[in-house]
């Protein structure tokens, strides 16, 4: 299912949440998101199909910052980002 969180336009598998879309000069853009990116946990707690990434952010306020595993080129980083209001 693809859906729109905030910035960033997602598909969920049971992997995570692939990045399908990010909104130019967005929160999203400016921690270093990217197309293809699946991001994996928001502060620890998983995002899967189970878990989708819009029930992850909603526990969080606009100002503030998670953080944000995210699996790129096969390799697993982590990236902050400071939540803004959705669009």
């Amino acid at each position: 299912m693809t859906m729109r969180c905030g910035t960033v336009m997602v598909t969920h598998d049971r992997d995570g949440a692939r990045i399908l879309q990010v909104l130019p000069n967005s929160p999203a853009e400016e921690a270093g998101l990217r197309p293809g990116d699946r991001i994996t946990a928001v502060d620890g707690e998983p995002v899967d199909d189970r878990h989708p990434l819009p029930n992850a952010l909603r526990r969080h306020r606009p100002g503030e910052t998670v953080r944000l595993t995210v699996i790129r080129d096969r390799e697993e980083r982590t990236l902050s980002v400071t939540l803004g209001r959705a669009p």
